[in-house]
Formats: C-alpha cells, sequence, structure tokens
C-alpha cells in the first residue's frame, strides 16, 4: 500500500475550496437534512477544519478512527504496519519513484514527471464565497471578513496567492494545531520518510534525467514516435512514456491526440527541449 499525504494546512484550504465549490454550493440550505453535511459550505475555513478534524487521517486509517478517538500511538502503529510507501505531495516525483522502486518497475519506465499545475482555479469563489464573509473568520488578518462577493472574487483574482495566504495565517496554524494533530504527525511521518527514501535509494533513481521534483518542468517536452521504434537507443530521449492521450501530463496538441486515437501504434517519449 501507498500513500500520499498533503501539508495539513494547505490541505484544508484546498479541500474545503474543493468540496464546497464542487459539491456542497449545490445543496439546498434550506433542506439540510437532505443530505448528510449539507451546511459544511456556510462554514468558515476555521469552522470547516473543526467540523471535519483529522481528515487525512481519517480517510487513510478508515475504521480504525471511526471506532473511536485515535491516539497518535495507533495511528503510527497502523501506519507503519501497513504503508509500504509514504511520500508528501511537495516531493511527488519522488514518490513516484519510491513506489516504481518498490514495485519492482524499471526506473526509465517510471514516469514522475508530474509536478502540480499552476493555472487558475476555477472553484476559488464558488469555493470560498462563504468562508471568507464568515463572522468568525479570521484568514485574512489583519483585514477583517470579505465584505461582499464582489471583494472575494477580487481575491480570487490570485487564487494561488490566496490559498498561500490562507494556509501561512495564523488562524489557519491555530485551528490545525488544535483540531489536526494527528493531520501533522502524518505529514511529519510521510516527510522524513521520503527524505530517507532520496537518501538512501540507488543512484540510478535519483539522475537528473528523471525531472519530477529536480528539474524545471519547461526542459521537457512530449512527443510522439512509432511505436516499434528503439527509442532508447536515440540519446535525446531520457524516459520511455506512456501510450499518448489527451491529459494534463502529456502535452500533445488535439491533432496529434485524433491521430493517436485513430492508429494506435504511436507512443509518448519524453524528450529534453531542443534534443
Amino acid at each position: 500500500l501507498v500513500a500520499l499525504v498533503r501539508e495539513p494546512h494547505q490541505f484544508y484550504v484546498s479541500h474545503h475550496t474543493w468540496m464546497t465549490g464542487r459539491f456542497f454550493s449545490t445543496i439546498d440550505a434550506a433542506n439540510p437534512g437532505s443530505r448528510p453535511n449539507a451546511l459544511l459550505h456556510t462554514l468558515s475555513m476555521e469552522g470547516y477544519t473543526r467540523a471535519v478534524p483529522d481528515r487525512q487521517s481519517r480517510y487513510l486509517t478508515g475504521r480504525l478512527y471511526s471506532r473511536k478517538q485515535m491516539t497518535l500511538e495507533e495511528m503510527v502503529h497502523w501506519v507503519r504496519g501497513r504503508i509500504d510507501v509514504l511520500g508528501t505531495t511537495e516531493r511527488m516525483g519522488d514518490f513516484v519513484r519510491a513506489t516504481c522502486h518498490a514495485a519492482g518497475i524499471p526506473h526509465w519506465l517510471c514516469l514522475s514527471e508530474i509536478t502540480p499545475e499552476n493555472g487558475s482555479d476555477s472553484y476559488c469563489f464558488r469555493g470560498l464565497r462563504n468562508a471568507l464573509r464568515a463572522n468568525d473568520t479570521r484568514v485574512l488578518f489583519p483585514d477583517g471578513p470579505a465584505e461582499s462577493e464582489a471583494q472575494v472574487r477580487l481575491l480570487c483574482a490570485d487564487p494561488r496567492g490566496l490559498y498561500k495566504r490562507i494556509a501561512g495565517s495564523e488562524a489557519m496554524r491555530d485551528v490545525v494545531r488544535q483540531a489536526a494533530a494527528l493531520d501533522l504527525a502524518l505529514y511529519a511521518m510521510a516527510a522524513e520518510a521520503i527524505a530517507n527514501w532520496s537518501a538512501n535509494a540507488p543512484a540510478e533513481w535519483l539522475a537528473p534525467s528523471l525531472g519530477g521534483d529536480r528539474l524545471p518542468r519547461d526542459r521537457y517536452t512530449w512527443a510522439m514516435v512509432p511505436i516499434k521504434a528503439d527509442v532508447r537507443a536515440n540519446a535525446s530521449v531520457l524516459r520511455v512514456g506512456q501510450l499518448c492521450r489527451k491529459g494534463r501530463y502529456a502535452k500533445i496538441n488535439m491533432e496529434r491526440w485524433k491521430m493517436s486515437k485513430a492508429g494506435n501504434d504511436n507512443r509518448c517519449v519524453l524528450l529534453e527541449m531542443g534534443g
């Protein structure tokens, strides 16, 4: 089993925003009994964190947490006894490589160029229009709660900057320390585990050509080659990829996507820019 853990302050900001924007905001608040947690979308960021304490630990341990209030010792024992690879989202490339390594997959087949996208977040306004206007929120300190939806929309003009500001606020630090102590401990375990893997992994798993956490994304590009080609004989090919597909990892245009769908005789390879 493998598990990927996100830094708890960032997790709660992202989780509340996404869940509210995607699900909770569509619930009719006038009928809160129609669905569990129907009013979560009305809560401040702090209120949401208190309402769903230790969310990542709950997701991971399932029934162990639901039986009773899980202790730190129980959580640590459970993770060490069941999780084979533990990592963090900040070092997702290392996490993917550690998973491939544990599974016996050759390093040159391990797709690890998966750094997060930095585009705009369409859920920002929908997810935060209530949370940032709640009377009890302090995440925008020294400013008070947003006074209107128009002000929330203005803040969401820079969603990444806004999320960083909220996650780093003293209010979020306080509530996460109170309501997500197990998540903080779980994240610390994950950070230590992936750092230990990186420090002890065979050299071929840490080669610069693997990209991921170590080299900027714009040094690489995806290209299509005939599936029977011996691409590893080409010095410019860093790693053999998967079949071409439309998606966030294989940045190919729609014309190539249609061609691969029609013939299915091409595959993606990862090339260094200019190679």
